[in-house]
């Protein structure tokens, strides 16, 4: 069941991703920001899942990830530090009036969650969450066409 609802996380995660991505081509800041950590949220979840924990709230994600997958040694420290900064750019991107996210932020935001969730498919399969339950990371925008 863990790998089930791991994978389901997993397939959100780069779903919301590649939205990321679209929106990051078309100009549309604030909705790289909101998107980009929607995706790493969904990735730090499928680790959480794979790990037989589930969180229902952003604050629960950042807190277990913390303590059941960052103080444990499961993960690395930076599948925290990143989160919860990158909570608070989404916040201000989504809710704060008048904000307009620049265009290089928003590369650089979309950089980082991209290699957020290509960091965690590579924990997932480590831990032996079946390659053919994870779903591709979209490549970035302007990459070459993966070879099928």
């Amino acid at each position: 069941m863990k790998a089930k609802v791991a994978a389901w996380h997993w397939e959100q995660a780069c779903q919301t991703l590649d939205t990321m991505h679209a929106a990051l081509t078309r100009g549309n800041y604030n909705n790289v920001v909101m998107n980009g950590y929607h995706a790493m949220e969904q990735a730090a979840r499928a680790l959480l899942a794979a790990n037989d924990t589930e969180a229902w709230s952003h604050h629960a994600v950042h807190v277990l990830i913390s303590r059941e997958l960052v103080k444990t040694g499961k993960v690395g420290p930076e599948y925290s530090k990143t989160l919860r900064p990158a909570y608070r750019e989404r916040t201000n991107a989504t809710y704060g009036p008048g904000v307009l996210v620049p265009g290089d932020e928003a590369e650089a935001f979309a950089a980082q969650a991209h290699e957020y969730v290509s960091a965690a498919k590579e924990v997932l399969r480590q831990w032996g969450v079946d390659d053919q339950e994870l779903a591709d990371v979209p490549p970035k925008p302007g990459s070459p066409p993966r070879a099928e």
